[in-house]
């Protein structure tokens, strides 16, 4: 495992790549939230949520499953083999979401064909992160910057110029994002090229046996993005963008944890499990939980006076949902940081089903809070799955590897 002064480098760059790229992705939602209504960001909310989805049921668990293999064991011909699964998924992955999104069109509301350009987004920008990935579990993570920091400020520029042509709105952020997205597919293909040299040594078959736990826990987590969905069929558009508001906007306030367990998954993986390595990798964790909690109590406070004036009046009707939310992600980043490290530690089955048991717990209370309570019980069931599920993971922590590690000490 690297030392804590190279874990802190990596998380260094990582974190400051992804809080440009994340100020910059709610730099773009805002303009689009100030474009359109709330009852159409409603739509284009759940419609981002349903794709993000497919896009994560696609991936089949090749992305973390490359980073940990690739940090493990190398330049191994298993490598090559999810490269070459994740181009063909991808192909098909744009095919269904273009599918999904014409048949919304048709069957729900006409102002879903504006989004058909999402299904060329979800594609390209999977493929150009499952490719990156190979650089950052080898622990380069300055491709990773580039791409992400590109991507958004291209989407956002390309979104003002086709709304200053009276493009509609909708349609300039789904193209927006869709050209972007393919600007970093070409990117990582070039970045990765020569970093993979083993040829492919294992089936398709072979590669989702490893790879299904990875892909469970992901499903799950991303099948949490159906809130806005179910929140708009249990209680109406508006209370939906009220609740989208409150639930994608605030996702770039989760970048710090997210991003340092992404750097912690490979250092878990290479560690050899002693007490001393354990300790330093979640001295680091607390320090980057610590002051984000602190960053969110701060939202929480100014929520009322920062909503309306970010968003505009039409969205004050959103700030207790907006807290209610933001008092959750506490123990959403608890769980981001203790997953990884359970992941690493070859823990990848449990993850998996806690991860599954909760969100489908979530998307129940979800529904019910958005029929009793709109925007606000919606949110409510949100932060309380948080809650339940990050319980879950810290007593499978020191069960499976803070106790493990008293044998390696």
């Amino acid at each position: 495992m690297a030392s804590s002064r190279r874990i802190a480098g990596q998380f260094a760059w990582a974190s400051s790549s992804r809080i440009g790229a994340a100020l910059l992705q709610a730099v773009l939602l805002a303009l689009a939230v100030r474009a359109v209504p709330p009852a159409e960001f409603g739509l284009l909310a759940a419609m981002l949520g349903i794709t993000t989805l497919l896009q994560t049921i696609f991936d089949m668990g090749v992305q973390t499953y490359t980073t940990r293999e690739r940090a493990a064991r190398g330049d191994v011909g298993a490598i090559a083999t999810a490269l070459r699964f994740n181009g063909r998924t991808s192909l098909l992955l744009a095919a269904v979401a273009a599918a999904v999104i014409a048949g919304a069109s048709w069957m729900i509301d006409p102002a879903f064909a504006f989004m058909l350009p999402l299904a060329v987004w979800v594609a390209a920008e999977r493929t150009a992160d499952v490719r990156l990935t190979i650089a950052f579990a080898d622990g380069d993570v300055r491709g990773n910057a580039i791409n992400l920091l590109s991507r958004r400020a291209f989407a956002i520029a390309i979104f003002l110029l086709l709304v200053a042509l009276h493009v509609e709105a909708l349609l300039s952020y789904a193209i927006a994002v869709a050209a972007a997205a393919v600007g970093s597919s070409l990117f990582a293909r070039a970045y990765v090229r020569g970093r993979v040299t083993a040829p492919p040594d294992i089936t398709y078959r072979e590669l989702l046996r490893a790879s299904w736990p990875y892909w469970l826990n992901s499903v799950a987590t991303q099948a949490r993005n159906l809130d806005s969905a179910i929140t708009a069929t249990f209680a109406g558009a508006v209370q939906a963008g009220y609740f989208s508001v409150a639930s994608r906007l605030t996702s770039p306030l989760r970048i710090l944890p997210t991003t340092l367990s992404s750097v912690l998954l490979p250092n878990a993986a290479k560690s050899s499990g002693s007490r001393r390595e354990t300790l330093l990798l979640l001295r680091l964790a607390g320090l980057v939980w610590t002051l984000t909690t602190a960053i969110y109590l701060l939202i929480i406070v100014i929520a009322p006076w920062g909503v309306p004036l970010v968003l505009g009046a039409d969205y004050t009707g959103s700030v207790l949902a907006v807290q209610i939310v933001v008092a959750g992600l506490p123990f959403a980043a608890l769980i981001s940081l203790l997953s990884s490290v359970l992941q690493g530690r070859g823990r990848k089955h449990f993850v998996a089903t806690v991860a599954t048991v909760s969100v489908v717990v979530c998307l129940v209370m979800v529904a019910l809070g958005a029929a009793l309570w709109g925007a606000e019980g919606a949110a409510l069931a949100l932060t309380l799955s948080f809650v339940g599920q990050a319980i879950a993971i810290c007593a499978g922590f020191v069960k499976y590897v803070w106790n493990g590690a008293e044998e390696a000490k």
